[in-house]
């Protein structure tokens, strides 16, 4: 899995965070973040879904298409695949003022297939 510099920075700017304050939510040095938007590093995958929250990133921002597929790319995918399936039951849930769990009930995996191939393109 890979989000691209120009993501983290985008969605950082947007939510107007500072590379320290971002850096500290998700539990590394300011230093290690500005390598990662700088595209000097990749993030970890505990990292990586740390910041899909931090930053609110969606599947279409997400770029999870790995070259080598190995098992631990799945679960990441996977993973992030969930973080996006939960926050979007809870954007649901709040936009249609129903419950969450009314909302995961309306998500099925077709929706969640869907959302991921998008990442893809």
């Amino acid at each position: 899995m890979k989000i691209t510099p120009e993501i983290l920075l985008n969605a950082r700017a947007d939510l107007g965070l500072s590379q320290q304050q971002v850096a500290e939510q998700i539990g590394v040095t300011a230093k290690a973040y500005s390598n990662y938007e700088a595209g000097k590093m990749n993030p970890k995958f505990a990292v990586a879904r740390e910041l899909v929250k931090v930053l609110k990133l969606d599947a279409i921002q997400i770029n999870s298409i790995s070259s080598k597929n190995t098992k631990e790319d799945v679960i990441a995918d996977r993973a992030i695949i969930q973080v996006i399936y939960n926050n979007l039951a809870k954007v649901m849930a709040e936009t249609y003022k129903i419950n969450l769990e009314e909302a995961l009930k309306r998500l099925d995996d077709d929706t969640v297939l869907q959302i991921a191939s998008l990442s893809k393109n």
